[in-house]
């Protein structure tokens, strides 16, 4: 998935660059829907990661790559047409917690680690 797909709105960059915060309506269309699952689409793992790559890559100035996510948790659903929170805070050593919410309530959270991220 690319960047294209997601439309992030109400981005800020914030702790001198070092958090970023944005807001994504997730699109019905997007194709994962199709087989994740029929009758109850789910926006899966593998495309929130892509968003969250999406933001990185057009919004911030971090440079970064993600390299591993051992510790991200996927606790909720996300359907289509959820307007989603995101909120990323680059840490120096390499690390980035994740908290992505919808109406208030945490679905995604957890730490990715990143390669390239060297900080400005």
């Amino acid at each position: 998935m690319t960047g294209a797909v997601f439309r992030f709105n109400d981005i800020e960059l914030a702790d001198a660059g070092e958090r970023l915060d944005a807001r994504c309506r997730i699109p019905a269309g997007l194709p994962c829907f199709a087989g994740h699952f029929p009758g109850t689409p789910l926006l899966p793992a593998v495309a929130q990661i892509g968003m969250i790559e999406a933001l990185i890559d057009l919004h911030s100035h971090w440079h970064a790559t993600l390299a591993g996510g051992s510790s991200l948790k996927f606790s909720g659903r996300i359907m289509p047409g959820e307007l989603l929170d995101i909120a990323l805070q680059r840490h120096p050593d390499n690390r980035m917690s994740v908290c992505i919410s919808s109406g208030g309530t945490v679905v995604t959270k957890g730490y990715l680690e990143l390669t390239g991220a060297a900080h400005d």
